[in-house]
């Protein structure tokens, strides 16, 4: 028999019910308020021509679902400026179309109308910081802000940025020697590449079931983000090889994203702030570097997102970002992007195997120190090599541990 007392205590008093509705609409605003900021992120990159699918990664899926909830005038509204670009673009709405136009585009070295802010960018970068700057460096900053409002402000602004973050952690030195704690780095959000698009995009896969946050955070922040720089330094060198091998230049790779068996609360709390610093070293610091993003295996709730705004996207950002909730519909996507079964992962149903991006790191870093060069498959120089423009990602990784079928992924630009 239930007491008295404890039905006193559990029974509500006079004001209960109204403090339970305050409590509520608290919410129900705080939720508003962080899904009309989440549309206005996604706003924020489609306008840029950033992938979306970076900003919808860092947001919770209470705020994702906010963006369903809230009235559709809302995004429609915060997608009107989006329009501007799409009409522009309207006479190139394939992929194929815009793909062919990037590409080409891509292979290009810098313009008569870009001089100019090449021009700028060199006026303002101090004369030390300017020796780590390659033309290839000046080409990408000044192309990854093209869309950027106002223009020259934003490009000479992220020249700088990366000018100061380059010397403060010894950009120079990132592939010439091993940096303290790497190796728990990698094990900790391990990276692996695999083959190439018809163009020479690479091809670099990422698993979210293996990103252990808590370690990483356990770590000095400072310096996990240095190892970040490290291996995005490493990429680089990867697609400079593979376009000295091919004859044209390519500066763009591909990413993959698994969500298969992955929780959604690795992107709550803290463990979304980590990833938001993680990924913004990439972000900031190497701009222009994605080609195209898979996103497979997603929820249901990543893929209404992306219908929902989708219609208002500029067509680069169409075609730069794939959202599959199956690996055949991916497969089926990459194929007609260019990517033949021989270089798509295994665990996919291609044929490719697994480099290690740690391993790649080592191997640039061992060869650098004997002073001989790494080619992009990651085995040792020879001349026979060098004219080989078969599957780069197959070679030398005999030793690299399988990857196993299930493997989730997050990524981020």
């Amino acid at each position: 028999m239930v007491s008295q007392t404890a039905k006193t205590l559990n029974s509500p008093g006079p004001s209960t019910d109204t403090e339970t509705g305050e409590r509520r609409h608290i919410v129900e605003h705080q939720r508003a308020v962080r899904a009309v900021r989440a549309v206005r992120a996604v706003r924020a990159a489609c306008t840029t021509g950033a992938a979306v699918v970076d900003v919808v990664m860092v947001f919770s899926i209470e705020e994702l679902a906010g963006c369903i909830r809230i009235q559709f005038v809302v995004i429609t509204g915060c997608c009107f400026e989006m329009s501007r670009g799409v009409r522009a673009w309207k006479a190139m709405s394939s992929r194929a179309e815009v793909d062919e136009r990037l590409a080409k585009e891509e292979v290009q070295g810098i313009q008569e109308d870009e001089q100019p802010y090449v021009d700028a960018v060199k006026d303002a970068i101090l004369p030390e910081q300017l020796k780590s700057f390659t033309d290839l460096d000046y080409l990408t900053i000044v192309r990854g802000y093209q869309t950027y409002d106002p223009r020259l402000e934003e490009t000479i602004k992220a020249a700088k940025t990366i000018a100061e973050w380059r010397e403060s952690v010894n950009y120079d030195g990132f592939l010439r020697k091993r940096l303290e704690q790497d190796k728990e780095f990698h094990s900790f959000w391990p990276e692996y590449i695999y083959g190439e698009d018809k163009y020479g995009h690479p091809i670099v896969y990422m698993r979210v079931s293996e990103i252990d946050t808590e370690k990483l955070s356990d770590m000095d922040s400072e310096h996990m983000l240095k190892l970040q720089g490290q291996k995005q330094t490493a990429y680089h060198k990867y697609k400079q090889d593979l376009s000295a091998k091919r004859g044209e230049q390519r500066y763009k790779y591909i990413l993959i994203v698994d969500l298969k068996g992955t929780g959604m609360s690795i992107l709550g709390g803290k463990r979304r702030h980590l990833l938001q610093k993680i990924f913004a070293v990439g972000a900031d610091n190497f701009p222009e570097s994605i080609w195209k993003i898979f996103v497979i295996n997603t929820p249901f709730i990543f893929r209404t997102v992306w219908a929902i705004v989708k219609p208002w996207i500029h067509p680069i950002t169409q075609a730069k970002v794939n959202i599959h909730g199956s690996v055949s519909d991916a497969v089926k996507r990459m194929e007609e992007s260019g990517i033949e079964k021989s270089q798509i992962p295994e665990m996919m149903g291609g044929t490719c195997k697994p480099l290690s991006t740690f391993e790649y790191l080592l191997k640039v870093i061992e060869d650098s120190e004997k002073g001989t060069e790494v080619p992009a498959d990651g085995s040792p120089s020879s001349s026979s090599q060098a004219d080989n423009t078969t599957n780069t990602a197959d070679e030398g990784s005999d030793d690299i541990q399988p990857i196993a079928e299930d493997f989730g992924h997050l990524a981020a630009v």
